[in-house]
């Protein structure tokens, strides 16, 4: 997409800022004009088929028009969101809800000072409770459990549901059923 508008070149310009309504120019001039205003998204293009492993002269000769290759590249790649070692949160964040998580669990205050626990909240990962108080969010605890390769479950749920399951698999387990509630 353009974001800005294509100067005319001076064939295309009358003087009187009325728009010339045709003009003769020859092909070379045209291709000059062309590649002047899309030179930089082509050269976007080019680093973007060189990222998806693309070869642009095959994709040139390839089948089909060359976008038609650059699209099933796309499609292909795998998506970040995908990928089973996608990272949700950085190094830094992540040692920070760590922390969080392991001072807060037994009763004591969290140590990480404010700007890194504002930092966790705007990441979502930590939710402010308002006066000074924050706990960690579903998603901080989804997060940490994947940092630590523990197989958190998706979708994700509220605390409530998880007690309810809970129960719901502790009464199964009392009546002699030990089959799983999940």
């Amino acid at each position: 997409m353009m974001t800005e508008p294509i100067k005319l070149p001076p064939e295309f310009r009358s003087g009187n800022s009325i728009p010339v309504e045709r003009a003769t120019i020859t092909r070379e001039r045209m291709v000059e004009i062309l590649t002047e205003a899309v030179g930089p998204y082509i050269e976007t293009l080019f680093k973007i088929g060189e990222h998806l492993g693309i070869n642009y002269q095959a994709a040139r000769t390839a089948p089909g028009k060359p976008s038609d290759v650059y699209i099933a590249a796309i499609e292909d790649a795998p998506q970040s969101q995908d990928r089973e070692d996608a990272k949700f949160l950085q190094d830094e964040d992540q040692h920070d809800l760590h922390r969080f998580i392991e001072t807060t669990e037994d009763g004591q205050g969290y140590d990480i000072g404010k700007e890194r626990i504002k930092r966790l909240t705007e990441l979502g990962v930590v939710s402010n409770q308002g006066f000074g108080r924050y706990s960690v969010t579903m998603f901080g605890y989804w997060c940490h459990e994947k940092y630590w390769h523990q197989n958190p479950s998706l979708p994700l749920k509220t605390i409530d549901e998880h007690n309810a399951v809970a129960a719901l698999d502790h009464a199964r387990r009392v009546e002699g059923n030990h089959e799983r509630v999940d």
